[in-house]
């Protein structure tokens, strides 16, 4: 007999109990995933292989992590150079393509995965897996090395090439500088990583003299000059028999060879290249890999590698010399302005800082031994922007012009290139009656100065800087009539700044006048100012002799119709039409006595607010009967209920006594 049928004592007596089936069982809820491990589970993935980390390292200076094995696959996979004493181009980081001076292993980041792994088991590695990547990697294994083995002279001038040489040449610059110059030079440093020319070309610049400074930890510096004749600097550009067709491999434009574009020497077998439309939209080449700018010069017939100007009129090569703003920045980094574009004021009116990329340049200040800059010349060697310094000479008495000393340049003498001491200017001509300084030619002049950096130990890095003035001749019609378009209004309701002339004249486009807007340098005046049409229509009128008899005009607003006489007006209309709802039963007596009283406190301006009150107070009123009604039905179905339950507890009690033997 199954055990749940075996009769069961129950108060004395022998009972058979009723069969209750097991329960069954209810499926629980799928658990929702923790978002602390989800988001942890994000920042320990390796964006190579996808997975939890394996003994991560981290690269400097941009400090993304990888696996060990995944980043010792992706650096020792570079190209050979062709040349054997030439220096490898190492790969830059997967992640930004920023380049890599060294790469660490992370304890901390391993403490953490170790952790997540032991939490969460099934993101763990196979062992087989675990074992392949350790033949490729182990902790304490190098993955790039710092110097090329036949170069013994870098191990000599170790601390001044691990400073220069390689990738990590700006970090050397910024350790020399004090914590000023370091973020002036930041937004610089950005776009100068990623912008990596692998050719320059033989342009001189016109007339200033430049030096090159470098610095090593001990605070030491080398210089040298380049002079204001044409040097005899080979063109690395590639020489071309013929001119060569290049179409953008995005959107298919053909023909931008004449126009900058980027190319690839990697994908499809060098013959990669986009366009600059496309480079802007950030769509690079398949393997992401670092894009060179290219144009091709149908006058030399070369095509040109490196820096350009990003001046929409000119994109000349600028690899001799180029002038960086930090204040101006678009996607690709800060803007980049050629000597011609400065000298004709054609960029913009912020400090701008002079940069190189010409090979002889670097070799004679040193660079050559640290890297074997020995073919630099070669398109495909490396070389980065340094900082230069440009010594300006008076054109008037031929001598140097002292920095941190306020000097007039002229945009239309020479070539855009005139320059000379304030001093000298006076000699010669004596400053205009407007107050305006006058070249010789009586051409306006700029008035500009180099100023050193604080507190920087480098003494020759210095910073062009325009200074406004009432030398300064600035021309606002296009930005007056870009505003007035902007905010919908006439140029004569726009009103400019005056401290800010100098930044309001670089704005040149729609969206840099709205940024000005929003930052209150431009403003629109009010509409409502004090007319004169009232004042002139009086004198009209007086003069045809009217209005000219005793007494005065004046008198208060009240005067023709008193406030009193349009508040009664009011009043009584709304009071008209709350006893017209009470008569037709729209309201009741409790509701119309509470509107007459906030119609005497003068709440309603007009009777159309009443009757909008008038119907949100019936809804309200309507919703809260309903909610009362519902709520007494939910009490009676929970008294009968609880009247049910009662009666039901007194049966079966009832039953159980009656059931119950006397003894």
């Amino acid at each position: 007999m199954d055990a749940r049928h075996k009769p069961r004592n129950v108060y004395g007596r022998s009972a058979y109990m009723p069969y209750a089936p097991p329960p069954i069982p209810v499926p629980k809820p799928a658990e929702k995933p923790d978002p602390v491990s989800t988001d942890l589970e994000k920042e320990l993935t390796c964006s190579i292989c996808t997975s939890i980390y394996l003994h991560p390292v981290t690269l400097l200076d941009c400090l993304h992590s990888y696996c060990g094995a995944c980043a010792k696959e992706w650096f020792t996979t570079q190209t050979t150079p062709s040349h054997p004493s030439a220096y490898p181009v190492p790969k830059g980081c997967p992640t930004c393509r920023q380049s890599v001076r060294a790469i660490k292993p992370s304890p901390h980041l391993a403490a953490i995965t170790e952790m997540f792994l032991k939490h969460n088991p099934q993101h763990a590695r196979d062992h087989e897996e675990i074992t392949r990547l350790g033949k490729i990697y182990s902790p304490g294994d190098r993955i790039i090395t710092d110097r090329s083995p036949g170069d013994s002279r870098n191990r000599s001038l170790s601390n001044i090439s691990n400073r220069r040489a390689g990738d990590g040449w700006w970090d050397g610059l910024i350790d020399d500088v004090e914590e000023n110059e370091e973020h002036f030079y930041a937004a610089i440093s950005a776009s100068l990583r990623d912008l990596i020319p692998r050719a320059t070309t033989g342009l001189v610049s016109p007339t200033s003299s430049i030096s090159v400074h470098t610095g090593s930890s001990s605070g030491g510096t080398g210089s040298d000059t380049m002079s204001n004749r044409r040097s005899s600097v080979l063109s690395t550009a590639t020489l071309l028999a013929e001119n060569p067709q290049v179409n953008c491999d995005t959107c298919e434009t053909p023909h931008i060879q004449t126009n900058v574009h980027y190319h690839c020497s990697i994908c499809q077998n060098d013959d990669f290249d986009i366009c600059q439309s496309c480079f802007l939209d950030r769509k690079r080449c398949p393997g992401r890999h670092e894009m060179i700018a290219r144009k091709y010069n149908a006058d030399k017939h070369e095509m040109e590698k490196g820096i350009f100007c990003d001046t929409p009129t000119c994109r000349k090569n600028c690899n001799d010399m180029f002038w960086s703003c930090s204040a101006c920045t678009t996607h690709t980094g800060t803007y980049k302005y050629c000597p011609d574009c400065v000298n004709n004021a054609t960029s913009c009116n912020h400090d701008l800082v002079a940069f190189s990329t010409n090979p002889d340049i670097l070799r004679r200040c040193g660079l050559a031994a640290n890297r074997g800059m020995a073919h630099i010349q070669r398109a495909t060697d490396l070389v980065q922007p340094a900082p230069v310094s440009v010594t300006t000479r008076c054109d008037l008495c031929s001598q140097p012009i002292a920095p941190s000393t306020t000097y007039f340049h002229c945009r239309a003498c020479h070539g855009a290139d005139w320059d000379c001491h304030a001093a000298c200017l006076s000699l010669y001509l004596p400053r205009a009656s407007d107050g305006i300084a006058k070249c010789l030619l009586h051409h306006p002049l700029q008035t500009l100065i180099q100023i050193q950096m604080p507190n920087a130990q480098n003494p020759t890095h210095f910073v062009r800087r325009a200074l406004p003035s009432s030398n300064t001749v600035v021309d606002l019609k296009t930005q007056k009539r870009l505003a007035a378009s902007v905010m919908g209004c006439g140029k004569r309701k726009i009103w400019l700044d005056p401290n800010e002339m100098s930044e309001i004249s670089n704005a040149n486009s729609r969206q840099t006048i709205r940024k000005l807007v929003a930052d209150g340098l431009i403003i629109k005046k009010p509409v409502t100012m004090h007319s004169r049409s009232r004042t002139r229509a009086l004198s009209e009128a007086r003069a045809k002799g009217r209005h000219m008899g005793f007494g005065k005009r004046k008198g208060t607003k009240d005067a023709r119709m008193p406030s009193q006489v349009l508040w009664m007006r009011r009043l009584r209309v709304l009071r008209r039409l709350l006893v017209k709802y009470r008569a037709s039963g729209k309201i009741d007596k409790h509701l119309y006595h509470e509107l007459y009283h906030l119609s005497k406190g003068n709440t309603f301006k007009h009777k159309r607010a009443l009757v909008e009150h008038i119907h949100k107070a019936k809804a309200e009123k309507a919703r809260e009967r309903q909610i009362k009604e519902e709520m007494d039905i939910k009490r009676a179905k929970t008294k009968a209920a609880r009247e049910r339950r009662q009666q039901r507890v007194q049966e079966k009690r009832n039953a159980l006594v009656a059931d119950t033997p006397a003894e």
